[in-house]
């Protein structure tokens, strides 16, 4: 038997990003700029918090659980510590020139990558610096599109990035280098995201 709960939704909190930490903790960021932890008993929000950076498009937890990234509007990518009761701001990684549009930790969980506008970036988590920015080809079936997003990526244990975005495209990135591997048009229209299995 499957029991599925809902969570009463509200025309101000427009979810953009959800992830599970810690377990059974289920979070959620949107536009408001606010991240949320819920109450699963309870079907109702625990607390919110504002990131401080706009409009939150992306989240993502890492792999210990122990720790949540936003990506904002204004570029900043957020890192919090999750703690017994709540989420404390930790610190801000090198700010970049357009919103964060897609995140993924490294499963060791020493680096992380950051799609926006045009480009993938890579953070080393311990200083928070931008290691390497990747750009993508805004190339759609051989015309040039004004710009190109990111909407996906997804970072390998071997260091392989893949990113997906509004060309059309799954991409094969190597962030030790920051270069493109293979590119593969599958779509034509936005590819808006990507898991890849344990």
């Amino acid at each position: 038997m499957v029991f599925l709960q809902f969570f009463p939704g509200h025309e101000s909190r427009a979810t953009e990003a959800l992830c599970w930490a810690e377990g059974q903790r289920l979070f959620s960021a949107g536009l408001n700029g606010e991240i949320m932890e819920y109450d699963l008993q309870a079907l109702n929000i625990k607390y919110a918090m504002d990131a401080f950076g706009g409009p939150i498009w992306s989240m993502a937890a890492s792999p210990s659980g122990s720790q949540l990234l936003v990506g904002c509007e204004d570029g900043s990518v957020k890192l919090f510590q999750i703690t017994p009761d709540k989420i404390q701001f930790e610190r801000n990684f090198d700010r970049q020139k357009s919103r964060i549009l897609s995140l993924s930790w490294h499963p060791s969980g020493t680096h992380i990558a950051a799609g926006s506008i045009d480009y993938i970036s890579v953070f080393d988590v311990k200083s928070g610096s931008a290691v390497h920015k990747m750009i993508v080809d805004r190339q759609y079936m051989g015309v040039s599109k004004r710009k190109c997003i990111v909407w996906g990526v997804a970072f390998l244990s071997d260091g392989t990035i893949i990113s997906v975005d509004s060309a059309g495209k799954v991409q094969f990135w190597d962030s030790a280098t920051g270069t493109l591997v293979k590119s593969h048009l599958i779509a034509n229209a936005d590819v808006q995201s990507i898991a890849v299995a344990d």
